[in-house]
């Protein structure tokens, strides 16, 4: 019995043998064929029996299976990983994983082949076939031989030769760098508006932060100055409090002192036992008492302290005084007639304006608006800070803020917006900012007083509720010249603007 066994073994081994020597001889031959002097190149026949299956490619360290079918090591090795058998990809015959039996002969083939083909599989060549790479797979997006065209892997697939392939997509690339280039300058543009903004917002921060510190600062020392001076009047007081309380004890104890003498001296009187003595001076120290009783004493003197101080809560008087210092307190403003437009009427005190209802002829006057409707004020500024209220009580359509000369605007059919005149227009429940690009502003609360506050040297004029000091919008303008201000009432509404 195991003589049959150890029989059967070596037949087994013995036909492995052969067929792996059977291998060997035909790879042997076809390379003596191939290398002999009547052919120069491997024919696609020969060169197809020299590429792998599974991979298409030609073989690299070539493998011979138990079933007689050679393959890349690697193509077997990789296929069902983790298991200790595999099963051939042509017959599906099962192998141990691992005990491969290398084909040198075979791979050396293949090295010759490389090595003696037009091109050596250089970049021009197909890498699987040898061939020259003649067409385009426009599906794949891959250069390809003749051969690949035919296989299983590129059917259906559409094709271009080469040199048609180049230049087609050199056309489709030239012809998306317009679009690029257009992206490209844009995206240029904008990143450069970006930067310029981020200085910009760098540049209002630091300002801001400037101003937030000299804002404290003032409000420090407007509450220090305010501590010293009250503190300054609140000695003075007492001061003056204590003097008056002083003088005023030295009178009682003065005519206390009187007082007591004159009874003392009645008291002495009545305890005379001598009536010759008693009598005498009796009269006198009667007129005394008399007189003494007729004196009515001194009021009491409270010697209330800080009587002339601010009366009311300190924190009361402190914010006002705060307010004074941190805020700029408002400015005389006048209004100049000799500017008005002919619609409009000036008052005599020269604080209001209103609109006349029906137009008159226009004055011949240089200073006057002709077009534009509008009156200045009779100071200009050209440095500083000012500020300056204007009640608009009842008016639901006005135009507040700051102009140039109004000779400029003599000519002109309507409201130059940021051309020399930079103000607020409220249009019914809209406030509308007069900018190069003019801004709608929502209404949180309807002002009925505007203070305006010219900023000179840092080119701002800003709009506030003058109410509660609450900021309706600041505009930025850009100007050399004397700035006026600047009022105009609707057209439609015979209420007043006033200066306060």
């Amino acid at each position: 019995m195991d003589a049959g066994r150890e029989e059967m073994k070596w037949s087994k081994k013995n036909t492995r043998r052969e067929a792996i020597k059977r291998r060997e001889v035909l790879a042997v031959m076809a390379s003596m064929w191939f290398t002999s002097p009547l052919t120069s190149a491997a024919p696609a026949s020969f060169t197809d029996d020299l590429i792998c299956s599974v991979c298409n490619y030609l073989f690299q360290e070539p493998v011979l299976l138990r079933c007689g079918h050679s393959f890349c090591r690697v193509c077997v090795s990789g296929t069902g990983e983790g298991q200790l058998r595999g099963t051939c990809p042509i017959c599906m015959s099962e192998f141990s994983r691992g005990k491969f039996t290398p084909i040198k002969t075979l791979a050396n083939l293949v090295e010759r082949v490389k090595g003696d083909s037009p091109g050596k599989g250089g970049k021009e060549h197909c890498r699987a076939h040898l061939e020259k790479l003649k067409l385009f797979c426009v599906d794949d997006g891959i250069a390809i031989c003749v051969v690949c065209r035919d296989t299983v892997k590129h059917s259906k697939h559409r094709f271009l030769p080469i040199q048609d392939a180049v230049g087609m997509y050199k056309k489709q690339l030239a012809e998306s760098l317009d679009p690029l280039t257009s992206v490209l300058k844009k995206l240029q543009d904008l990143e450069k508006k970006q930067e310029n903004a981020i200085e910009t917002n760098k540049k209002a921060a630091s300002e801001i932060k400037s101003n937030i510190s000299s804002t404290f600062e003032k409000l420090y020392q407007a509450l220090k100055a305010e501590e010293k001076h009250t503190l300054t009047r609140m000695t003075t007081e007492k001061n003056a409090c204590l003097k008056e309380t002083e003088e005023q004890l030295s009178k009682v104890k003065e005519e206390w002192l009187k007082i007591q003498k004159a009874m003392d001296a009645a008291q002495n009187k009545l305890c005379e036992q001598d009536p010759q003595l008693f009598l005498t001076g009796v009269k006198s120290c009667l007129e005394t008492c008399a007189e003494e009783q007729k004196r009515v004493p001194a009021p009491l003197v409270s010697g209330s302290q800080a009587q002339h101080l601010p009366q009311g809560p300190l924190e009361y008087t402190l914010w006002k005084q705060v307010m004074h210092a941190i805020f700029p307190a408002p400015s005389h403003v006048t209004l100049d007639p000799r500017t008005a437009h002919h619609s409009l009427v000036v008052s005599e005190d020269r604080t209001s304006v209103r609109h006349r209802g029906r137009g008159m002829c226009p004055s011949g006057h240089p200073a006057r608006f002709n077009k534009a409707p509008g009156v200045l004020g009779v100071e200009g500024f050209n440095s500083g800070l000012h500020y300056w209220v204007v009640d608009a009580k009842g008016a639901s359509m006005w135009t507040l803020g700051v102009s140039e000369d109004s000779r400029r605007w003599t000519g002109n059919t309507q409201l130059p917006s940021c051309s020399g005149i930079f103000a607020l227009q409220r249009n019914g429940d809209t406030f509308v900012a007069l900018e190069s690009q003019p801004k709608t502003l929502p209404m949180a609360a309807k002002a009925c007083q505007i203070g305006v506050c010219l900023e000179y040297e840092e080119g701002l004029v800003s709009f506030y509720n003058a109410e509660d000091l609450s900021l309706i919008h600041t505009l930025k303008f850009q100007s050399s010249a004397v700035l006026y201000p600047y009022l105009n009432p609707s057209t439609n509404s015979t209420q007043p603007l006033s200066l306060l």
